[in-house]
Order: structure tokens, then C-alpha cells, then sequence
């Protein structure tokens, strides 16, 4: 197994325009159904207090993992000193918030990466005055399913169909956000 990622070599921050090809490139990459370029660009048009975008940049690197050049660096091209390595983004309606989708680089899977952008997006959101949190997952997504039962997501129903080749998708909730004892814990997976 992959050691952690260390939070000083991890920036959890907001989304860029300038972010969007590298975002695109990670979920074409790992997603069976992607966003496109497009979809991520049309994120910045919709009112700003509707949604929250981050990324995760890598900011330095240890030894090279799978999918990294001979300076450890993740392959994405560009000459920058830092990657984006995974994202996040949720949508607010009334009190809720709908994570619409978290993806991560699969040379940094199972590393730390994904907890940290999806406790922060939850942080946000409370900021925000989220009381609940949804989304739905593929039902064979059991990696994924087991990270939100981390956050305290449980399983509502099932929407059959859901996702274009015909895949069912778990409903999940996390109901409460807001308790003192939920933010801390999302404060201490953010680590």
C-alpha cells in the first residue's frame, strides 16, 4: 500500500479556470462516464454561491509513483513545480449540498487525497449553511462507498439507471453537518 500523502507536500485550495484541462485530464482518465472540458468550464458561469470548486496540488513530491516522471512528478505536462492531483465540487440547494463529483489521479489513489477534498468541501458547505449533505455513487463503487461511510453518509435508496451504460447509483446522506462533533471529525480527516 502507498504511504499518505503529507499535508505540507498536499494544497487544498479553489478551483481555477486555468485548472479546468488538468482537472479534465484526471477524471477522462479515471471516470468510465467524464466530464468534459466544457462541463468543468461551464461551472465558473453559474452564480458563484451556488456551488464550491477545490483541487488538490501537489506542492512537492516524494519517491515516483505509477504514472510519474523520473522527478516523481505526476504526468501531466505543462513545466509547473505543482499538479493538480485531485478535485471536488458540490452544489448548494436550500440547505443541502449535492457533491456532484471528487476524482483523483490514480497515481495518488488510496493516499489521503480524496479525504482531504471531500472533508473541505464539506467544511465549505457548512460555512455555507449546509445541514445535510447528498450524493449518488455507482452501486459497484465500493472503494468510494466505503470513503463517505467514513463522513457519516449512509445509504437512502438507489436510483436505477442512473449513470449512461445503465449502472444503478447508491443514494447516500449525511444528515446534521453542522453538529460540533461532525465538523471536528471533518476537521481531523482533512489532515
Amino acid at each position: 500500500m502507498s504511504r499518505r500523502i503529507s499535508a505540507d507536500q498536499l494544497l487544498i485550495r479553489p478551483l481555477l479556470e486555468s485548472d479546468i484541462r488538468q482537472v479534465a485530464a484526471i477524471e477522462q482518465a479515471i471516470a468510465r462516464d467524464p466530464w468534459s472540458v466544457e462541463l468543468f468550464a461551464g461551472e465558473f458561469d453559474v452564480p458563484i454561491n451556488s456551488r464550491i470548486w477545490l483541487v488538490a496540488e501537489m506542492a512537492s513530491f516524494g519517491e515516483p509513483a505509477d504514472g510519474a516522471n523520473a522527478d516523481g512528478k505526476p504526468e501531466l505536462g505543462g513545466e509547473s513545480s505543482s499538479f493538480v492531483v485531485g478535485f471536488g465540487g458540490a452544489m448548494f440547494v436550500a440547505d443541502e449540498v449535492h457533491i456532484m463529483n471528487v476524482g483523483v489521479m490514480e497515481a495518488v489513489q488510496r493516499r489521503g487525497v480524496a479525504r482531504r477534498i471531500l472533508a473541505a468541501l464539506l467544511l465549505g458547505s457548512i460555512d455555507r449553511g449546509a445541514t445535510s449533505a447528498t450524493l449518488e455513487v455507482r452501486i459497484s463503487n465500493t472503494a468510494a462507498i466505503a470513503l463517505y461511510r467514513q463522513f457519516g453518509f449512509e445509504s437512502a435508496g438507489v436510483r436505477p439507471g442512473y449513470y449512461q451504460d445503465g449502472e444503478d447509483a447508491t443514494i447516500m446522506w449525511a444528515n446534521r453537518i453542522y453538529r460540533s462533533d461532525y465538523t471536528q471529525m471533518l476537521e481531523s480527516l482533512k489532515r
